[in-house]
């Protein structure tokens, strides 16, 4: 038994032994024998993403949108960047950024095109980061020929957090071959017959009657001390109730609440008092400044929506984010989205866009349109007069005392 043990044993070892002489007989002359290493197939790095959100104004099916899409697009191809693009609406954007702790970092944004209003209340909530303080981007803000409405957004808070991109401004939207009738009409002839004219009605904020306000001579906020500011809300508030009485104001039309009631319904009125970049998307009719009650140029409020960088991202998000933002801050970029987006100026462009209705020195007067800190809970009363006027609830004369016979929130000297 031992005997065949040992015989199996040694049979073993000489095949062993005899077959790596044969495979090293193969091998050609003084080449070493060598293990085989597997190949691995590498794991693909994916592309990097760039998440930006942006407005509904700016979302698809806008012409703002399709001059964002085509830079947007450009810029992840030739950076082979993933780029991915939200719509939200402000009520939302705002619950989403206030929320960020709790939300996914890959589902947090880079980059953001959102509204003034936004802007403000970001900057004091500090849910944004301070663009870099140097080159280039200290002479990008500082040597940019911003427009005095536009240059209120730039500097918040003590420093730079936002670029302008945009401007819009109500202005009032009349037949071309009427034009330079409506341009020169004192606000009593607007209610003369055969004239109609045209707001939205339920703007929670009221910024169709603040332009109007603002265009009578009236600042921001109200004071009851302010002989100007009186006479301003006295001209807007008879304007509407001579307008309800002699149907200047179609009794339908009190009934288009919003700018798209207005757009869809609002056709057969000859006066549309909308922002400008919505009603240049209708096409048929030419915008004018609004005049002030005499019929000549006022003072007019204009804001913008400007792009914003959220806190929180690291070193590579923050690079991509400032790239991008660079691209999208191009001089022929901000010119296409006065050209095909049909939007204002938000700094003096060379050249010039011959498509735009109005020459630069025009926008110099626009004033920047006040926020929160300063208008307090004036929007919700006069939005509350303005209703009882327009239903012959109220004398117009009664609705200026209604506004300043008591202290306000956020008014006086």
């Amino acid at each position: 038994m031992r005997t065949t043990r040992h015989l199996s044993w040694l049979l073993l070892a000489l095949s062993l032994f005899w077959g790596g002489v044969a495979s090293c007989a193969l091998l050609p002359p003084n080449v070493p024998a060598t293990s085989v290493t597997p190949t691995v197939t590498p794991t693909p790095v994916p592309a990097p993403e760039m998440r930006v959100w942006v407005s509904p104004v700016w979302g698809p099916g806008t012409s703002g949108g399709a001059v964002l899409a085509e830079v947007l697009d450009g810029w992840a191809s030739r950076k082979g960047v993933t780029l991915v693009l939200r719509v939200f609406t402000r009520e939302e954007m705002r619950a989403l950024i206030e929320s960020a702790p709790l939300v996914a970092p890959q589902a947090r944004p880079h980059l953001l095109l959102v509204d003034q209003v936004l802007v403000e209340a970001w900057v004091q909530e500090a849910h944004l980061a301070r663009l870099p303080r140097e080159e280039p981007w200290t002479s990008r803000v500082m040597e940019t020929s911003w427009f005095p409405y536009a240059r209120a957004t730039v500097w918040l808070g003590g420093g730079f957090y936002a670029l302008p991109w945009a401007g819009n401004a109500w202005t009032l939207w009349v037949p071309p071959e009427n034009a330079d009738a409506w341009a020169q009409r004192p606000w009593s002839a607007w209610t003369e017959n055969p004239n109609t004219w045209a707001l939205p009605t339920g703007l929670e904020d009221p910024w169709p009657l603040w332009s109007l306000y603002r265009a009578a001579g009236g600042a921001f906020p109200p004071s009851p001390q302010r002989p100007s500011d009186r006479e301003a809300l006295t001209q807007v508030l008879t304007l509407l109730a001579d307008s309800r009485a002699r149907e200047a104001l179609p009794r339908q039309a009190l009934q288009w609440r919003t700018i798209e009631d207005l757009l869809t319904f609002g056709n057969e009125v000859e006066m549309w008092l909308l922002p400008y970049a919505q009603g240049s998307q209708e096409g048929s009719r030419e915008a004018l400044w609004i005049p002030n009650p005499q019929g000549e140029p006022g003072p007019t409020l204009g804001w913008v929506y400007a792009w914003v960088v959220p806190r929180g991202l690291d070193d590579r998000e923050r690079s991509l984010a400032l790239d991008l933002l660079a691209e999208i801050q191009q001089s022929q970029v901000m010119a296409q989205v006065v050209r095909q987006g049909k939007w204002l100026p938000v700094s003096r462009l060379d050249p010039w866009p011959d498509e735009f209705p109005w020459p630069p020195d025009d926008l110099e007067r626009l004033d920047a349109r006040p926020g929160p800190e300063v208008m307090g809970d004036w929007h919700a009363r006069l939005a509350q007069v303005a209703d009882e006027v327009l239903r012959g609830l109220r004398e117009p004369a009664d609705g200026v005392e209604a506004l300043l016979g008591v202290e306000v929130g956020g008014g006086g000297e």
